[in-house]
């Protein structure tokens, strides 16, 4: 019936793929994946790069993202015109963090991806790690999830200095941001979560494209930017 469909939390399903009324906010781990590994083969193509072989890994999804990031840093031909091996697949279950001392680099930053998502096996890579980046410039690469473990130490992230892709983030220090909240505190007399602001965002952005454009806003959505509190759509 031509019905425009808002889907503000799932990342499931790939109903976009045949219903052009659909809309998806939160893009799914493949996309995720994919844009990290093009992040990292521009961002870190000169750096010391070490994958940490962690149980049988290669049967994730998380191991794709090594299996690109290997075929996008050997096509920059950087590695072919460096003396060094830059590129290392560790494995830390059976070398343990005193193998790791031979392929860190003194010169260059390390960057380190764990493509694993047994929590107890990250905590325990994290608190090597930890170890590691007392000594050496250590960046480690991974995928959102990692924050959500609560075995692992928060002064862990910044010790590793933890980088992922999101499609969320908060700007504190952003007057629109700070006007939201102390409106949000105002009505509600609590503060505005994740979901708070999502809501806020996804019906400001979607009740305005149809303020302005009704019923044929799906035609102009492709073009229409609004400036939100957390994320920037794009369809």
């Amino acid at each position: 019936n031509r019905i425009p469909m808002v889907s503000p939390l799932s990342s499931a399903g790939n109903f976009e793929n045949y219903n052009p009324y659909y809309f998806k906010i939160n893009p799914n781990k493949e996309y995720l994946i994919r844009e990290t590994a093009k992040w990292i083969a521009d961002d870190c193509f000169n750096k010391n790069f070490i994958v940490f072989q962690m149980g049988d890994y290669k049967i994730l999804p998380e191991a794709d993202l090594v299996n690109q990031c290997r075929e996008r840093l050997f096509s920059t031909g950087y590695y072919d015109r460096c003396k060094e091996v830059l590129y290392h697949e560790y494995n830390f279950e059976t070398e343990g963090i005193w193998g790791m001392q031979r392929i860190v680099s003194t010169d260059r930053e390390n960057v380190v991806i764990i493509p694993a998502i047994n929590e107890g096996q990250i905590s325990i890579a994290f608190t090597n790690l930890n170890t590691v980046a007392e000594q050496f410039n250590i960046r480690l690469v991974g995928l959102s999830g990692f924050k959500n473990y609560r075995s692992i130490q928060p002064e862990y992230f910044h010790q590793t200095q933890l980088q992922y892709l999101t499609h969320y983030f908060i700007d504190y220090e952003s007057l629109p941001v700070n006007r939201f909240i102390a409106t949000f505190k105002k009505q509600f007399a609590t503060e505005p979560n994740e979901f708070s602001f999502q809501g806020f965002d996804l019906a400001y952005y979607f009740m305005s494209a149809l303020y302005t454009y009704g019923k044929d806003m799906i035609h102009y959505i492709p073009n229409f930017r609004m400036n939100l509190n957390q994320l920037n759509l794009n369809f």
